[in-house]
Formats: C-alpha cells, structure tokens, sequence
C-alpha cells in the first residue's frame, strides 16, 4: 500500500510502544497472524469479533503502520499487537509453533510464498494446518 510520509508517525509509535509484540510477553490465548495490515480494518474487525485470541498484525510501510495503530488506540481494541518489520523478518520475533492462524492481505507476498514455501516451514512457523488467503477484488 502506498502512503505519503506522516511526520508524526514515530512519535506516535514510540508513544504506544505497548502495542508493539513482544515473543517474551505473550499472555495465553492462541495467536493470529495477518501479514500486510495496511491501514488496520481488517485486523480490527477480526480482533472485535474473535476475543478468544490475540492477533498480530505486521506493516512494513511505517506511515500505513501508524495509521493503523492510531485506528486500534482510538477503537480501544485490547487484543492486538503490532509490528512494523519486513515479513521475511518474522521468524526473530515470533516463536516457532505459536501461531494459530495466518492472514495474507497482500497479493505480491501471496505470490512469494507460493514461490518459497519454506518461509513457512514448521522450522519457523507452525499454523495448525490453518491457512488464510485474502487476495484483492479486482473487478
């Protein structure tokens, strides 16, 4: 997603750093993961509708990834945690066999993971044998 540079961006990030995930701070519920949040909606309306887990949403873009923390502080979503890496970055900061469910709202990313396959690989990652793919409307 494109976006224009947001000044206030890392301000506001470093301002509610306790959005941001943490591998050592995990509470109990099961884990999703949406890779390519863009501006939150989606991540949001799955977080309200969906309690019983905490959802992590990645965003490489960081003017996108503080629009979206600034929608998730406003909606006063408790269930979400954010970080703003590149997705090939995931296996530092998540710990192997936590993720319950994955989100893929970004159709370039799609294409790179049915390329290599491994990024996902039970190495890294473990999904339960649950997969999630969003691909844009192109009509």
């Amino acid at each position: 997603m494109r976006g224009r540079n947001k000044p206030w961006a890392n301000d506001f990030i470093n301002d509610n750093a306790h959005l941001i995930y943490n591998k050592e701070l995990e509470d109990n519920k099961p884990l999703t993961l949406e890779v390519g949040i863009g501006k939150g909606d989606f991540i949001i309306a799955n977080a309200k509708a969906n309690q019983e887990y905490t959802h992590i949403g990645v965003e490489l873009n960081t003017s996108i990834f503080a629009i979206a923390m600034k929608k998730v502080v406003n909606d006063g979503v408790d269930n979400i945690k954010m970080l703003n890496i590149k997705a090939l970055d995931l296996p530092l900061h998540i710990k192997e066999n936590s993720i319950s469910k994955l989100y893929l709202n970004n159709i370039f990313l799609s294409f790179y993971i049915h390329l290599d396959v491994s990024f996902f690989s039970h190495d890294y990652l473990n999904i339960n044998n649950y997969f999630v793919l969003f691909l844009p409307n192109f009509s």
